[in-house]
């Protein structure tokens, strides 16, 4: 059962040119979390309401996950990412939630800019690489998923010619 929360935060995006891959030490996503086992947790991202755009790539620079002062060890995938596919919700990352954890802060952190192709006109997105912040209580992630659903139509705007900016408007769900 998926529960929601909103959240709004202004952000600006880079597209990272990272490369994802690897192994993935965590093993795979959605086991439960019984018998005193971390839970293997996915978080993900994924473009809502794209309005006419054709493209729009971002990268993921950085994920961090703590559960109260203490750094989660976190696998990133950092490919960069079309959110204009909106049946997609691309990886971000993963984690190892600890049995004992109440609850979860989670930073996802997008590239600097992105690039826009919306009907004729095309450009950058200026994301500033502000963090995109929120707390989970652990009873939320019941199945091992998190995802975040940006808003695309409300969230791209017009900053400059031929340019947009990256300013979030998003909803959490919980798998």
């Amino acid at each position: 059962m998926a529960k929601s929360l909103f959240g709004a935060m202004a952000v600006a995006v880079l597209v990272g040119a990272c490369s994802g891959g690897g192994v993935n030490p965590f093993g795979s996503s959605g086991s439960t979390g019984q018998s005193g086992q971390a839970l293997n947790t996915e978080v993900r991202i994924k473009g809502l309401d794209a309005q006419g755009f054709s493209l729009a790539y971002f990268g993921v620079r950085d994920l961090e996950v703590a559960s109260g002062a203490k750094a989660l060890p976190v696998e990133v995938e950092a490919p960069p990412i079309d959110l204009s596919d909106t049946s997609q919700a691309w990886l971000a990352g993963r984690f190892a939630l600890p049995a004992a954890a109440k609850s979860v802060t989670v930073t996802l952190t997008l590239g600097e800019y992105g690039a826009f192709v919306r009907g004729p006109d095309a450009g950058e997105v200026d994301v500033q690489g502000k963090p995109l912040t929120f707390t989970v209580p652990v009873s939320f992630i019941e199945n091992g998923k998190v995802v975040v659903d940006l808003d695309l139509g409300r969230s791209l705007i017009a900053s400059r010619p031929g340019a947009l900016a990256l300013v979030p408007q998003y909803k959490l769900h919980f798998f």
